[in-house]
């Protein structure tokens, strides 16, 4: 009996030593504010644009030399019940930095590292990137949702689809289409940039 005691008592000094180890890590790690990845110099930049017809614009810089860009995040708001998609375009090949669709919550939300290049935005505001308007576009819109999916309406922040990481060097002769690309009915409101520099070099 006196055995059995102490071996229960054992067991119950492990159970209380892992959960505290684990209730420690949780607590350490609960903000992935500290990552290798994201120590980088992001940059920000204001441009206040409201954009209620799809349109293509100019993205590229006044410098000669190229700069190169690892990543590059849309910051804004939707407002209206219509889809809206915003591409970078480059010689017939598209990369989505955002559009207003997401999976239908079951449970908790996902943890993801976004707030984190959030966090990490300077002060002071950057003036590298030229958005100057080309065009306007027809689009009907009306994005594919599968059952699982919703269109999402309101601010959204530092969004980065398919450039969250990416080798893009832009300058006066390497010029990008911005595609904005927004059903009727809908008004996108583009507030700001923000983007990493390779190297963190201008």
């Amino acid at each position: 009996m006196v055995n059995e005691l102490s071996q229960n008592f054992k067991k119950l000094q492990i159970f209380a030593a892992i959960s505290l180890l684990l209730l420690s890590t949780l607590f350490l790690f609960r903000t992935p504010g500290i990552t290798g990845h994201f120590s980088a110099d992001f940059k920000s930049q204001i441009i206040n644009m409201d954009i209620e017809q799809s349109q293509i614009y100019a993205l590229s810089t006044n410098n000669p030399e190229p700069t190169h860009i690892s990543s590059f995040r849309l910051s804004g708001e939707v407002i209206g019940e219509g889809s809206v998609e915003v591409y970078i375009e480059s010689k017939g090949q598209r990369l989505l930095v955002y559009k207003n669709v997401r999976e239908k919550e079951k449970g908790l939300p996902a943890v993801t590292g976004m707030a984190v290049a959030y966090a990490a935005e300077p002060e002071e505001q950057e003036t590298l990137l030229l958005l100057n308007p080309i065009t306007k576009v027809d689009w009907s819109g009306g994005l594919s949702l599968s059952e699982n999916q919703e269109l999402v309406e309101g601010p959204f922040s530092n969004k980065c689809v398919d450039t969250c990481y990416i080798e893009m060097p832009v300058s006066s002769n390497d010029v990008y289409n911005l595609l904005f690309m927004v059903q009727p009915g809908t008004k996108l409101k583009i507030n700001k940039i923000t983007y990493n520099l390779k190297n963190g070099k201008i």
